[in-house]
């Protein structure tokens, strides 16, 4: 999918997040998954995999507090799709306030913890349609 998926929790800066756990969840969750750090002021981590099971574009923003989703493809689409961008969800903390949002910002939803696969299906549904 083309369209840029924005995970972003609703703070400044992320001070707290954990590079080397979440590089290590990663590598269990998606084995073979690259990371690329980058000389960038905006999006300086590329995690990337493009394995026959599933293919990713991942960047983090310097201040550790969005995931841009560049590309995504996963067999069962939407559901693998809603399920990735809930496990990234939680990297940010259950109490925090996380965003997801289009590249072009005409669409959003705000995650909590009742959310369900099924809502971020609808949700992407609705900027896939």
């Amino acid at each position: 999918m083309s369209v840029t998926i924005f995970v972003h929790l609703n703070e400044s800066e992320h001070n707290d997040f954990d590079i080397q756990t979440f590089n290590q969840e990663m590598e269990k969750k998606y084995p073979g998954t690259k990371l690329e750090v980058r000389d960038s002021a905006r999006y300086d981590l590329c995690w990337e995999n493009y394995s026959g099971q599933y293919q990713f574009e991942l960047r983090m923003d310097t201040k550790r507090s969005t995931f841009a989703i560049e590309y995504f493809h996963f067999d069962e689409m939407m559901d693998e799709y809603a399920r990735f961008i809930l496990w990234l969800a939680s990297f940010f903390g259950r109490e925090k306030e996380v965003m997801l949002l289009d590249e072009i910002d005409c669409n959003q939803l705000t995650i909590s913890c009742d959310n369900m696969t099924e809502d971020i299906v609808k949700w992407l549904q609705e900027i896939f349609k």
